[in-house]
């Protein structure tokens, strides 16, 4: 059984080796960027928040949160990661679904995220359009030669 708590200092390590396991999404680049986000996260809680997947064991085989995209004025969805061994069981669509009810529970009804664009991340892309995310810019080498940055939409109905 799998279930979605707030992100616990506990839980940073893990979660950035869960980022480790997927270097197509999570570079080392990228990766650098979490432990402030966390620190500032776990000190302050403010207009950030992140959230883990939990197995009954105590595991931790997923993570998402959002931050505040100030330059858009929406929330950004960041960190999406599952456990490889994991994967297809429906932990990301939850996981996702726990962090848009947290902007929805700031009063915001759309959000963004970026992913990586390149080969093999086919799979990635796939997934958040099934989900009813809305590419909405490809942004060719925005981050270096070879790491180009994919947008997507999502409205977030209320409940």
């Amino acid at each position: 059984m799998i279930h979605y708590r707030l992100l616990q200092e506990q839980d940073c390590k893990l979660v950035l080796e869960l980022m480790g396991r997927h270097p197509l999404q999570f570079p080392g680049f990228v990766q650098r960027l979490y432990p402030e986000r966390w620190n500032l996260y776990l000190k302050h809680k403010d207009d950030a928040k992140y959230w883990v997947a939990v197995r009954d064991t105590e595991d931790v085989v997923g993570h998402a949160g959002y931050i505040w995209n100030s330059d858009l004025k929406r929330y950004e969805i960041v960190g999406v990661v599952v456990s490889p061994l994991y994967q297809r069981q429906g932990i990301g669509a939850g996981i996702l679904d726990a962090v848009c009810a947290g902007i929805r529970d700031r009063g915001h009804f759309t959000a963004v995220l970026f992913t990586l664009g390149h080969p093999g991340n086919e799979g990635t892309l796939n997934f958040y359009k099934r989900l009813g995310y809305q590419q909405t810019r490809y942004e060719l080498n925005y981050f270096a030669e070879g790491y180009s940055r994919v947008g997507f939409e999502r409205t977030l109905l209320s409940t």
